[in-house]
C-alpha cells in the first residue's frame, strides 16, 4: 500500500528511525508540513534593536502567552534553513524521491496526507501540534498510522518506560531518573546501528555502486542511501516499476491537482528561497543578526561537525557547565576548551541532531566514565538527562494545562502565589520600570539582565547561567510576575526554543515545581555574569554580520 512520511520536528538522517521505517516500507514521498496558524508576520514578532542605545521596542512578547504557539522569530528562520538544507540532502541522497514542502492549515495538510493510505510520521512533543495529531488520529486506523519518537533518548510511551515514569511522578526526584536513563543507555549505540541497513544484506553489486559517498553526509547515512539503492537495483532488473511505488505517485499527483497549484519542485522551492530572504531582511533591519548555515554544507553536517570538534572536551569527567564562559555567545568559543559549551542546543530543539548519537560520544570511553558522568549533575550527559526528564514530564497529566487547571494535578505547586505583570508595554520597558528600586537607599543596577535581555533577542541565543538571571528577574526576584511571562519571551525569543524543555525550565527556575530551593537563591543582576568570567573570548567560524554592533566589546571582564 502506498505511504506517506511526515516530518515535522527531525530534519536528519543519522538516527532516524522514522526515515528509515519509511524507506524500508517503500515509501517514495515525504512531506513537511508548515502550519500558517503558527507563523506571524516578520513585522509583528521581530523586537526592533537599536544596540547603539541598548534598547528593545518590544510590545509582541505578549502574543506569545500560554495558548498562542507561534513560531519564535529566531528559531523559525533556522527552521526555514534546516528545511531547505534538509531538502536538498535528501534528494541528492535519494533521486527517485519525491519532497514536498507546503505552508498552509493544519486542515489542508490533512487532506494532502490523507490521499495516502499509510502515515507515517514523528512524534513531537509540543501542544502546538496536539490538533495536528488529534486529526491525523481521527483520519486513520492504528494500523496505518505510524509515530516514532525522534526527540528523546527513550521512547516514554512505551509500556515499560511508561509505568517506571508514572510511578516516578509522584516525587520526581532527579537522581532516580537518571539512574533509571543510565541503565537503558547501554543500548544506543545498538539501536543507533539498529536504524540504519546493515551492509550485510548488500549484494556485491550494490556495494560497488556506492562506494562513493555523497559529500556532507553523517558517518552512519550511506547506509540508507544503501537501501534505496537497493530498491533501484532490483527494480532495474525486473525492468518494471513496483506496484506499490505506481500507487505512491498516482496518489501523489492527485493530491496534487486536487489541493494546490502550486506543488512542483520549482515553485516550493521559489517559495522557500523567498521567505528565507523576507525574513531575514526584516531581521537585519530591525537590528537582529541571523543564524544562517555555513556555505558549502548541510545543516546537519554542520550539527555533526560540532559534535565532533566538541566530544573530547564534554566526555571528560571534568567539564563541569557552571564553569564554562557565561559572557559567550553562540558564535563565540573560549581559548580554553574546557570552558566552552557545545553550543548544539538549537540542532537538538529542530531533530537536526540526535540526542543519543551526542550520548554515546558524550559519556565516555569506559563504564567508569560514563558512570561518573551520568551521576555528575554538571556534566554534559547530565544536560542530556535534564532534557530527558522534561521530555517526559510532558506526557504527564497536568504539565501542559492552564495555571486554571493546577489544583488538579501535581504540577505547579508552590507556597507563594505571585501577581501577573504581563502587560502592553514593551518588555523592556518593563524591566526598566523596575529598575529604579532602591535597596536601604541604593539605586539597584541590572545591568547583567540588560545585557542577557539584549543577547537574547538579538543572537536567539545565551548561556544558561544567563537565563537563570533573567528568570530570577521576572518571577523570585525583582519582579515578582508570572513564570508564564518568562516562558512567553523565551519562546519568542530563543533559537533554541524546545517547548517542553521551555516550560519545564521556568517551572523549575521559579520554583513552582521539581524544586522549590530556588525560592531563596537570587542572582546579582549587576554583575554577577562579569564575574564568573575568568578568561578571554574569541570569535568562532560561524559568520556575523559586521554592520550590526552588538553588546559592546567582546573582551571578557573578571
Amino acid at each position: 500500500m502506498d505511504g506517506i512520511c511526515v516530518i515535522r520536528n527531525t530534519f536528519r538522517v543519522d538516527d532516524n528511525i522514522l526515515l528509515f521505517k519509511a524507506l524500508q516500507n517503500n515509501v517514495n514521498t515525504i512531506y513537511i508540513p508548515i502550519d500558517t496558524r503558527r507563523v506571524l508576520k516578520p513585522t509583528d514578532c521581530v523586537p526592533v534593536v537599536n544596540p547603539s542605545a541598548h534598547t528593545i521596542h518590544n510590545k509582541h512578547y505578549t502574543k506569545y502567552n500560554s495558548g498562542n504557539y507561534y513560531w519564535g522569530y529566531h528559531q523559525y528562520y533556522f527552521l526555514l534553513q534546516a528545511i531547505r538544507s534538509f531538502e536538498e540532502d535528501l534528494r541528492q541522497r535519494f533521486s527517485h524521491i519525491k519532497v514536498v514542502v507546503q505552508k498552509q492549515s493544519i486542515s489542508r495538510h490533512i487532506s494532502f496526507i490523507t490521499a495516502f493510505g499509510t502515515c507515517y510520521c514523528d512524534r513531537v512533543d509540543d501542544p502546538a501540534w496536539f490538533s495536528f495529531d488529534k486529526a491525523l488520529g481521527t483520519q486513520y486506523d492504528k494500523a496505518h498510522l505510524h509515530l516514532y519518537p525522534t526527540q528523546t533518548l527513550l521512547d516514554w510511551q512505551d509500556t515499560d518506560h511508561y509505568s517506571f515514569l508514572a510511578q516516578w511522578s509522584h516525587k520526581r526526584q532527579n537522581q532516580s531518573f537518571k539512574e533509571y536513563v543510565f541503565s537503558q543507555s547501554f543500548d544506543f549505540h545498538t539501536q543507533i546501528h539498529q536504524n540504519e541497513c546493515n551492509t550485510t544484506f548488500l549484494n556485491p553489486l550494490q556495494k560497488q555502486t556506492h562506494t562513493k559517498q555523497p559529500p556532507h553526509t553523517s558517518q552512519h547515512s550511506p547506509t540508507i542511501t544503501q537501501l534505496h539503492s537497493r530498491k533501484q537495483v532490483h527494480a532495474s532488473s525486473k525492468k518494471e516499476t513496483s506496484t506499490s511505488g505506481k500507487g505512491a505517485a498516482q496518489s501523489l499527483q492527485s493530491a496534487t491537482e486536487t489541493h494546490t497549484k502550486r506543488r512542483t519542485r520549482n515553485t516550493t522551492e521559489w517559495n522557500l528561497h523567498t521567505e528565507i530572504n523576507t525574513w531575514k531582511d526584516i531581521m537585519l533591519k530591525h537590528r537582529v543578526v541571523p543564524f544562517d548555515i555555513p556555505p558549502n554544507t548541510t545543516c546537519e553536517q554542520w550539527a555533526l561537525d560540532m559534535l565532533t570538534d566538541c566530544s573530547k572536551e564534554m566526555s571528560s569527567t571534568n567539564w563541569e557547565k557552571p564553569k564554562t564562559q557565561s559572557t559567550l555567545s553562540i558564535r563565540e568559543h573560549s581559548i580554553t576548551p574546557h570552558r566552552t559549551t557545545s553550543r548544539l542546543s538549537p540542532f537538538f530543539a529542530l531533530g537536526i541532531l540526535s540526542p543519543r548519537v551526542a550520548y554515546v560520544r558524550w559519556q565516555g570511553r569506559t563504564v567508569a566514565q560514563h558512570k561518573s558522568n551520568a551521576k555528575r549533575p554538571s556534566s554534559a550527559v547530565a544536560q542530556l538527562l535534564w532534557r530527558e526528564e522534561f521530555h517526559a514530564c510532558s506526557l504527564l497529566e497536568g504539565f501542559w494545562d492552564t495555571r486554571m487547571n493546577k489544583a488538579d494535578h501535581h504540577f505547579w505547586k508552590r507556597d507563594k502565589e505571585w501577581t501577573t505583570a504581563a502587560t502592553d508595554t514593551g518588555f523592556q520597558e518593563l524591566l526598566q520600570a523596575h529598575a529604579t528600586k532602591t535597596v536601604k537607599g541604593t539605586p539597584v543596577s541590572v545591568e547583567d539582565t540588560n545585557t542577557s535581555v539584549m543577547m537574547l533577542v538579538q543572537d536567539g541565543w545565551i548561556h544558561h547561567l544567563r537565563r537563570h538571571v533573567i528568570a530570577d528577574y521576572i518571577t523570585r526576584g525583582y519582579l515578582q510576575a508570572d513564570w508564564m511571562l518568562g516562558e512567553a519571551l523565551f519562546r519568542q525569543c530563543l533559537l533554541d526554543h524546545d517547548a517542553s524543555v521551555n516550560r519545564g525550565n521556568w517551572l523549575w527556575l521559579s520554583a513552582c515545581d521539581f524544586s522549590t530551593a530556588q525560592l531563596v537563591r537570587h542572582y546579582n543582576h549587576n554583575d554577577y555574569i562579569r564575574r564568573q568570567s575568568t578568561a578571554t573570548a574569541t570569535a568562532t567560524a560561524i559568520p556575523r554580520v559586521d554592520k550590526i554592533r552588538l553588546h559592546g566589546t567582546r573582551k571578557e571582564r573578571v
